[in-house]
């Protein structure tokens, strides 16, 4: 089924915002504090990366483009020809963050549907619609 234009845009703006606001940390990390980059480093990444985005876009896989960036960025550092090239530390510390990322994402959603469902609702007998507010008799 063909995707709503209203999601497009949404998921646009969302990730020109998370882009704005927090992208220059997750730009240092995966610049040379990973592996040492190059120009032609980097082109062979941004390759690796949108392949594999297009190739399970088009299996019907749902996957995350850092996700696929951070996997080419350690492989493009094992190319190397050592292991000590990646900075494994970071690469730990990077997917301890991906293991976070769900139950934090669903605990703060949680607690936010949890804020709005039991947020005051407008009834005829809190006295909403009058302006009057009930008195405890």
């Amino acid at each position: 089924a063909p995707v709503p234009i209203w999601i497009l845009i949404y998921g646009g703006i969302a990730l020109d915002i998370g882009l704005i606001t927090m992208g220059h940390h997750i730009m240092a990390a995966l610049g040379n504090r990973l592996t040492l980059q190059t120009p032609s480093r980097g082109f062979c990444i941004q390759l690796g990366a949108m392949f594999t985005v297009m190739i399970a876009s088009k299996v019907g896989i749902p996957v995350s483009t850092t996700h696929c960036i951070s996997g080419a960025t350690v492989a493009v550092g094992l190319c190397n020809g050592s292991t000590d090239a990646v900075n494994w530390r970071l690469v730990a510390v990077i997917f301890g963050g991906w293991i976070v990322t769900c139950p934090a994402a669903a605990f703060l959603t949680g607690m936010l549907y949890w804020g709005v469902v039991s947020s005051p609702k407008p009834m005829e007998s809190n006295g909403f619609f009058t302006g009057t507010v009930p008195t405890a008799d």
